[in-house]
């Protein structure tokens, strides 16, 4: 609970901000609740544990592939400037994808904080996606029953494999968790992202995409799982 109030004391200051709508911080803080039951038993530790053993098991030695989480307030706060503050998600819909999703938990977020069609997280690491898979058949018995219709809708999958080739072109909001990555994976991501239509967002940690198809909405410091990491929203303005 302490948490929440927490989280409450902190919303509570992002007021109308040079005339911008005041974030929902009541909406946040009850699917930070929803997040909460569903991520119990899945700490950080095990995401870390996983992601250790198999690179160390297969020699996939690249820091790109470095484990760490979100947290979901910050998170939640970033979707949120999205939606009031930047014109995007206005309508009920839309598609989302995670590029790097670890054990599948800012797609569930993403899927509590807008009714989104569909939520797709694509991650390389078979121990991470087995994770997320069984985070999603918990999602399916013990959480989509308590949410809204639009949100039972959302159709929400995980796929293992190299999120980089996949093809997330339909995207209307993409993540990546890219404290890690290296200018190349940057620059190989960025060449993906341009396939998104003019328009979309998209939200990457520590580094912007490297293009000029896309422009910084706003960069802001927040806390992660291993410490502070700068949260870039992104729109692209270019076809």
């Amino acid at each position: 609970m302490s948490v929440v109030r927490d989280l409450e004391a902190k919303m509570s200051n992002l007021k109308m901000v040079e005339g911008r709508q005041a974030l929902d911080r009541k909406h946040i803080a009850t699917q930070m609740k929803i997040w909460d039951q569903l991520v119990l038993e899945t700490p950080v530790s095990m995401g870390k544990k996983a992601s250790s053993k198999e690179r160390d098991e297969k020699e996939m030695n690249a820091s790109t592939l470095v484990y760490g989480e979100i947290r979901f307030d910050p998170y939640a706060v970033t979707i949120e400037k999205i939606k009031k503050w930047y014109g995007g998600l206005q309508q009920p819909g839309g598609i989302y994808y995670d590029i790097g999703s670890g054990t599948g938990k800012p797609t569930f977020a993403a899927a509590l904080l807008h009714d989104f069609d569909k939520a797709y997280g694509v991650e390389i690491l078979e121990g991470l996606h087995k994770i997320s898979v069984s985070l999603l058949e918990r999602w399916n018995k013990a959480i989509r029953p308590q949410l809204s219709e639009a949100k039972q809708k959302t159709d929400i999958q995980f796929i293992c494999g190299d999120a980089i080739a996949y093809d997330f072109s339909d995207a209307d909001l993409c993540f990546a968790n890219s404290t890690c990555f290296d200018s190349k994976l940057m620059q190989q991501l960025a060449k993906a992202a341009q396939k998104m239509k003019k328009g979309s967002f998209f939200i990457t940690f520590t580094k912007e995409l490297p293009s000029t198809a896309w422009k910084v909405l706003e960069s802001e410091r927040h806390n992660m799982s291993w410490g502070q990491a700068t949260v870039y929203i992104q729109q692209k303005i270019m076809d």
